[in-house]
Parts: structure tokens; sequence; C-alpha cells
């Protein structure tokens, strides 16, 4: 099963272990249903976490997994939904924030190639902090006018689920193939062999969008209309 949490293995397909924690958030959105309390709910999980990662943190299989760092993440999202209905002040400072967001993620990346920053919980507090940058500055109306008519930056949006669904296989299998080829043939360098994996995973998580994502989409939205 790929969204039932388990303490010694993780999903078939590796990438899945995300969409365990976007099941615990959709459940625990179910709350918002039921409740007129439920930011307070919300800003209690949240401080959980917080408290949760500071002083009990690897207690637990499953309550790493209720009080996961990558957890808090889902919880900001519903911040950054709160701030753009509520405040424009920092939406309008989107070219700053977009700075910052990228500043982080350049830094964030350095640090972890020289090994400075592992990829443990550091890692995704400091990272998501960048990602909450980035999503406000997208707000930003000018920001939504230059992506509004640029066709190939919003099919990559569009099928960057499938793109994400299938990239590890994909880049696993291309690996391995483009190894077996400097072998044989000639050695390609690094950054060719980077790129030429960066290519291959778009166009086959491209073509996964629509050949599978996107016929499926279809089908399920006129079954729901009809």
């Amino acid at each position: 099963m790929f969204f039932i949490p388990h303490p010694d293995r993780l999903p078939n397909l590796h990438v899945g272990w995300t969409l365990i924690h976007e099941m615990l958030f959709y459940l625990f959105f179910v709350a918002f249903f039921f409740t007129k309390r439920f930011s307070w709910i919300a800003i209690g999980w949240a401080l959980s976490i917080v408290l949760y990662q500071i002083f009990f943190a690897q207690s637990h299989w499953l309550a790493d997994f209720i009080f996961n760092e990558n957890n808090i993440l889902f919880l900001a999202g519903m911040l950054i939904s709160v701030i753009w209905k509520k405040s424009n002040a920092l939406i309008k400072n989107g070219a700053l924030l977009f700075a910052a967001g990228a500043l982080i993620f350049a830094v964030g990346s350095g640090l972890l190639h020289s090994h400075l920053l592992e990829r443990d919980r550091m890692s995704a507090w400091f990272f998501g902090l960048g990602a909450i940058c980035l999503i406000l500055a997208a707000q930003n109306p000018r920001i939504e006018a230059y992506f509004a008519h640029r066709k190939t930056l919003n099919f990559l949006g569009d099928a960057s689920y499938s793109i994400y669904l299938t990239h590890a296989p994909i880049l696993a299998v291309a690996a391995k193939l483009i190894t077996k080829w400097n072998d044989s043939f000639f050695v390609v360098p690094n950054f060719v062999t980077r790129v030429m994996l960066i290519i291959i995973a778009l166009v086959a998580g491209s073509a996964c969008y629509l050949i599978v994502e996107k016929p499926l989409i279809r089908f399920f939205k006129r079954r729901i209309k009809g």
C-alpha cells in the first residue's frame, strides 16, 4: 500500500513517501468541515510538531510520522492561503520574496553539496522556508501575468505531478544505460550527463502526463458530471 505508514519500509515507488504525508494531511483537513475552530487545531498541530522535533524526535516511528517536520509544510500552505486572502502587503513585494526564496535554495544547495547541511530535518526546515517565499511571490499579479502566456512552462506545471512520480525510476534506468554507454563507447562529461538525465526525466514524465494522467482526469470529470 502506498498510503499506509510502515516502520521498516518505504512504498514500492519510493517518492510515494511524500504521498503518505499528503494523505495524513487530507485526513486531518476533514476536521475543517466539522468544527469552526479548525485554525486553532492547525496551530496546535504545528506547535506540537515543533516541540516534538526539539524534545522527542525519533522516539517512536508512528509519533515521528504524525509529528514529522514535513507535515508542517502542508500547514504552511494553509498559512499562505490565509495571507493571500487577507493581506496583500507581502504579496506586493513579489520580487523581494522571489529573490529571498531563490537565495535560500541556492545557499541550501551549496551547503548540501559541501556536506555542511545534511539531508535531514534541518534541510526540510531550510528548504521549506525557501518554498514558502517562492509560493508567496508567485501570488503577485505581475508574476501571474508573466507566466500566463508561457505555454511550455504552463505545460510543465500541469505535467509536474507525473514528472515527479516517474522521475526516480526513469533516472535509475537512464543512468545505468548512460553508464553502460560510457563503458562501451566514449565517456560523456558529468555536466552533459546531468543535462541528459534532466531532459530524459522531463520527456518521460510529460509523456506519462499526456498518455495516462490527462486522459484519466478527463474520464473522471465526465463520470462526475454524468
